[in-house]
């Protein structure tokens, strides 16, 4: 099932290869590499309990590729898993929703939604309205990309009090 891994990084590189350097600034790509996705997902400890991931910043999928990957390598006892994964960029949309739905498939119970829109404006949304959705794993990578001051990114952090200079998105 998870020649998926070597399908990731095929996909990575010739994205890295074939697309503008200015739509990765834009989007504030950085593809990670397997390798260290495998790793940051072997940071999550062991669990028999339902799964509920989030990928806020997913590109291609692979850190959540990744994650679901280990629980299968490693048998764990999870009921159920749940993903959510978000991305801005409508090019890559196709190929995350298809190795998403490649990697579900190795679960008994799993379902996943993928979204192609700001996590951070959607959530802070929700986050006033109080009808945000909890997560019990979030995996992701540290910011890419610069925001300016009066930026919607900025506003959108400063409804969970947070003021920063870079995000991922």
């Amino acid at each position: 099932m998870f020649a998926l891994a070597e399908t990731l990084e095929k996909e990575r590189i010739s994205h890295a290869v074939e697309t503008s350097l200015n739509h990765k600034e834009t989007f504030g790509q950085y593809f990670t590499p397997y390798p260290i996705a495998k790793f940051m997902s072997s940071l999550f400890p062991a669990t028999d309990k339902k799964i509920k991931l989030l990928d806020p910043g997913a590109g291609i999928g692979t850190l959540t590729c990744s994650f679901m990957e280990r629980i299968v390598n490693e048998k764990w006892d999870t009921p159920e898993i749940h993903v959510s994964a978000y991305d801005i960029d409508k090019d890559v949309y196709n190929t995350l929703y298809e190795n998403i739905a490649s990697s579900s498939s190795a679960f008994k119970k799993s379902d996943y939604e993928i979204f192609s829109e700001d996590f951070l404006e959607k959530t802070s949304f929700e986050y006033t309205w109080k009808i945000n959705e909890t997560y019990t794993h979030v995996i992701m990578n540290p910011p890419y990309k610069k925001i300016l001051t009066n930026s919607k990114e900025r506003q959108s952090a400063r409804a969970f009090g947070l003021e920063t200079v870079n995000f991922k998105i």
